[in-house]
């Protein structure tokens, strides 16, 4: 995308705004793909961006006077997806690579942060919330933040997290997407106890559960991406995620069911969702209700203990498992091993001098035949 569209009269009429970089007679368009847009109000607004022109790393686009100027600053961390702002101060930034980005002054400067380099966020408060990436399920409490794997549930080994919506820290959804032989399905995940049990509803031949959207406590959308008329591409739910219910929508250019990969409502009826071609307008909530699904109540396999420390890390990590480790690999974002180590203990310290900079996954095969992954960032 190199333009946001802007409405005055509920899409009555759309206008397009392109930007121009300071100091620069060139449209912005050919520097930057836009990537998504968050507006407090009518005047306050954010565009993130992908890599800018002749570097790495992406900017942030704010304008206090709805899109007439903008302002740009450096955020630090490459490509950003999604951002989300609390107030007119406190903001995030997701990235599908390193790390994604905070900011407490209203987006003029930004603090990197590994756990934000995902692809969802949800904020209670500036100090409390979640985000995912496909293998994790990061926690932040108090300000601080923690790791863990993404919930590993017996029927399917391995499932790439997407979204997330919470209630509190207890009650929450969780949106995934997993490959199980020549299938792809989206997963609904629900849970009332902080993970220790799920509600998992399994949607075939999706994309994934890749975006929530809740108009109040009872009543959400979830879009899943889909190409068929034989599976929707959009759920509604009038309880909190326990039943969800397709809805019909729009068929495309292939003669396929309209798939979102984005909903916003302004209440129960008036919603906008869009995808790569399209933004599409309801004025009745979506329209009837289609069949009825419910989620299947399932145990997660419990996850091995392991922590790195510190991360980031400038030269050393400590590994500490509760099972004896046998065999450590660290693999960079391109998937090549760069370091392979048997330390045969439950706690060992690597030197990364040879490493350099950057995002890195280490992963860890247990005595127990387990393999466990966490991600650290060297500095």
């Amino acid at each position: 995308a190199n333009g946001v569209l802007r409405t005055t009269d509920y899409d009555a009429t759309w206008d397009t705004d392109y930007y121009h970089q300071v100091n620069c007679p060139c449209p912005v368009d050919s520097l930057y793909s836009l990537t998504d847009v968050f507006f407090m109000n009518a005047d306050l607004g954010w565009v993130g961006t992908d890599e800018a022109a002749f570097s790495l790393l992406s900017d942030v686009l704010k304008t206090t006077d709805g899109g007439q100027s903008w302002q740009h600053y450096e955020t630090g961390v490459e490509s950003l997806l999604q951002i989300k702002f609390l107030d007119e101060n406190y903001g995030v930034g997701t990235s599908p690579y390193n790390q994604g980005a905070e900011t407490f002054d209203g987006g003029e400067t930004w603090i990197a942060v590994p756990e934000l380099g995902g692809n969802d966020v949800f904020l209670f408060d500036s100090c409390n919330g979640f985000a995912v990436d496909s293998g994790s399920l990061n926690g932040k409490k108090d300000c601080e933040w923690t790791t863990e794997e993404f919930p590993t549930l017996n029927d399917v080994p391995s499932r790439d997290g997407q979204s997330v919506h919470a209630w509190n820290e207890e009650t929450y959804l969780l949106g995934a997407h997993a490959l199980w032989g020549f299938d792809n399905f989206g997963s609904i995940m629900r849970t009332t106890n902080g993970g220790e049990t799920y509600s998992i509803l399994d949607l075939y031949f999706s994309g994934g559960a890749s975006h929530f959207e809740f108009v109040n406590d009872s009543v959400g959308f979830v879009c899943v991406g889909t190409s068929s008329l034989d599976y929707e591409a959009l759920y509604k739910t009038l309880d909190s995620g326990v039943t969800w219910y397709g809805q019909i929508t729009p068929i495309n250019w292939l003669g396929h069911y309209a798939s979102f990969s984005d909903i916003e409502c302004l209440n129960e009826n008036l919603c906008y969702a869009m995808n790569q071609k399209y933004i599409y307008k309801t004025t009745n909530g979506g329209g009837e209700l289609g069949t009825m699904w419910t989620g299947v109540e399932t145990t997660p396999i419990q996850q091995t203990d392991i922590s790195l420390f510190p991360n980031p890390t400038t030269r050393e990590l400590n590994i500490e498992s509760s099972i004896l480790i046998s065999k450590i690999l660290i693999l960079d974002l391109t998937g090549r091993i760069v370091f392979t180590i048997r330390p045969n203990a439950g706690q060992t310290q690597l030197s990364l001098d040879s490493l350099s900079n950057g995002c890195y996954f280490l992963t860890a095969t247990l005595a127990n035949g387990n393999t466990v992954t966490r991600k650290f960032l060297k500095e």
